[in-house]
């Protein structure tokens, strides 16, 4: 064998090594402004399908009651709202007892969806107590409307307020709620259905894990809430929110509503948001500020996104407490999505769950 003949060695006769991953240098780069992009088109899906549902509801509105002012006019009180306010031992937050009696004719010539009545109840010294509203659904030409209710108030009423409203029935507002949160969830799970596959092959690894993150978080955000209910009350807060006010107006003693509201917001809603505020916001802020401020910003965003449309920023504390919550949840789960739809799915049951019990009347 000559000098050179190890130059000719065949393939076959060549040393084997083992087989070493390729490494692509840029392949980070890419796949963190692919998630950037589909965080951003997230975003922008949910608050593009909000806009066109805002605006719809805004143009039917105006179609639907093009006299909004004279149809008001014809809703006549009959006989004066009166308040008789006693006091109750059930309750020491709630020492009073306000009975609201009254009678509302319809005059106009057409039956309208909804006639609501708002009474804005103040102190002696003018201090507003809290808003309550009366409704009643589908009042027919020259219907009356016969007031008897009862509510609990930590306050003595000295006078009050009445303005009256006319709108939609609350099933209109279910359908088009689930309008939104269904198309919107549905564009979201195509739009990132890699990242689904891939956290719940995490989910499937691990499930004893994340499902005891799911129950501990469940209990830090009921810890959040009952801590943001005492500081509403140290701030003088003893009202819901509006947002809560709307959701619980929704809820009618049937069958098809119930079914209806729980896929609203037990299973739509969570999918919805956890993936706009937790996913791509959290996301998008992680990025350029790291963990804590994502969890912080994402947080913030979440609570004020549940009031902005009231303008009652003050009762966003829950919300605030919440979405802290929620952010953290996602940060100790490697950011599985599945934790805190789960976390969620939970808080959004129980309290489904609650209404539907007040609904029926049960009580311990």
């Amino acid at each position: 064998m000559n000098e050179y003949e190890d130059l000719f060695k065949t393939n076959e006769e060549l040393p084997v090594t083992p087989d070493k991953p390729i490494t692509d240098p840029n392949h980070d780069f890419f796949e963190m402004e692919r998630e950037n992009k589909i965080n951003r088109n997230l975003i922008i899906i949910y608050i593009a399908i909000s806009l066109a549902i805002t605006l719809f509801s805004m143009l039917y509105g105006s179609l639907r009651f093009p006299n909004s002012d004279q149809l008001i006019s014809n809703i006549v009180v009959t006989r004066d709202i009166t308040i008789e306010t006693t006091e109750s031992d059930l309750d020491p937050a709630y020492p009073y007892v306000i009975t609201i009696t009254g009678w509302v004719k319809n005059t106009n010539d057409e039956e309208i969806p909804s006639v609501y009545l708002e009474l804005d109840f103040l102190t002696a010294t003018n201090e507003d107590i809290g808003l309550y509203t009366l409704s009643i659904e589908n009042l027919g030409p020259n219907e009356v409307w016969y007031i008897h209710d009862e509510i609990y108030s930590s306050d003595y009423p000295d006078s009050y307020t009445i303005a009256k409203g006319i709108d939609e029935t609350s099933m209109f507002y279910l359908l088009l709620n689930f309008t939104q949160v269904f198309v919107t969830a549905i564009l979201f799970l195509l739009i990132d259905k890699s990242n689904f596959r891939k956290d719940w092959k995490g989910f499937k690894k691990n499930p004893g894990v994340y499902i005891g993150q799911i129950i501990v978080g469940y209990l830090m955000v009921f810890a959040a809430l009952y801590a943001s209910q005492l500081l509403l009350q140290y701030l003088g807060v003893t009202d819901t929110s509006q947002n809560e006010n709307a959701i619980a107006s929704m809820f009618t003693d049937n069958i098809f509503n119930l079914v209806m509201l729980f896929l609203l917001l037990c299973v739509f809603t969570p999918i919805v948001e956890e993936l706009v505020f937790r996913k791509a916001t959290y996301g998008l802020i992680e990025k350029k500020f790291g963990y804590l401020p994502a969890i912080i910003g994402s947080g913030l965003i979440f609570g004020l996104m549940h009031v902005i449309a009231y303008m009652d920023f003050i009762q966003s504390i829950p919300y605030i407490a919440m979405g802290l919550v929620f952010g953290y949840v996602y940060y100790r789960s490697n950011k599985n999505i599945y934790v805190t739809i789960g976390v969620h799915f939970i808080n959004n049951f129980l309290a489904w769950g609650s209404y539907v019990i007040l609904l029926y009347g049960v009580t311990q």
